[in-house]
């Protein structure tokens, strides 16, 4: 329980890129009272499998995790990265619940569990700051078909990633510590990972 780790929307780091960002005392204090827990995940652990049913949606408090696919192949694509502040699984809460990828942590990862319901029924003041996330969400998807060029995929990932996390505003040193793989990577851009070796050397000469 969040309550038994001293958790609370108020005090919480990461709370002005959440869902208490801009709300008012009252609803703050209603968030404390609805979202009770928090979750420890090991790399490799599933916040949530593809075409299973959800009951929580996850903001993460600290940790990385990754949002992919496998094909009917078995090959994987990775759709998204997750890190410290990022809410998983917001535009998968609808009638269903079933989201159509599967979410796993990359490393130590904590997280608050929201309960579908405060995002299928959110009380009114809710709705700008839900309307905003999920605006956010949008705008720093990318997608990297459009060239074959595998410099400019690996530059226009890691400047978006960049961006996204300058956005945060938990970032203002030049450097970024990263907890991502070479091979997430290369799936997440659509290009080998002995080409993805291959550019970053050549962007660190």
């Amino acid at each position: 329980y969040r309550k038994d780790l001293n958790i609370h929307c108020h005090s919480c780091p990461v709370s002005e890129l959440c869902l208490a960002h801009g709300v008012t005392p009252e609803i703050l204090d209603w968030l404390d009272q609805t979202i009770l827990l928090v979750k420890i995940f090991e790399p490799g652990d599933h916040l949530f499998h593809s075409n299973q049913k959800m009951t929580h949606a996850f903001a993460l408090r600290s940790g990385t995790c990754k949002e992919y696919s496998i094909d009917k192949d078995g090959k994987e694509y990775v759709r998204e990265f997750y890190s410290a502040g990022d809410i998983v699984g917001l535009e998968y809460a609808n009638e269903k619940n079933c989201p159509p990828f599967s979410t796993i942590a990359t490393q130590p990862t904590m997280a608050c569990m929201i309960p579908i319901q405060i995002i299928q029924q959110p009380k009114p003041a809710l709705y700008p700051r839900l309307f905003n996330l999920i605006c956010q969400k949008l705008k720093h998807q990318h997608i990297y078909q459009h060239t074959t060029n595998a410099k400019k995929r690996v530059a226009a990932f890691f400047i978006a990633l960049i961006d996204r996390e300058k956005s945060k505003k938990r970032h203002n040193q030049s450097v970024i510590q990263l907890q991502l793989s070479n091979l997430d990577i290369s799936r997440k851009i659509g290009i080998a990972q002995e080409t993805l070796c291959r550019v970053l050397q050549e962007f660190s000469m």
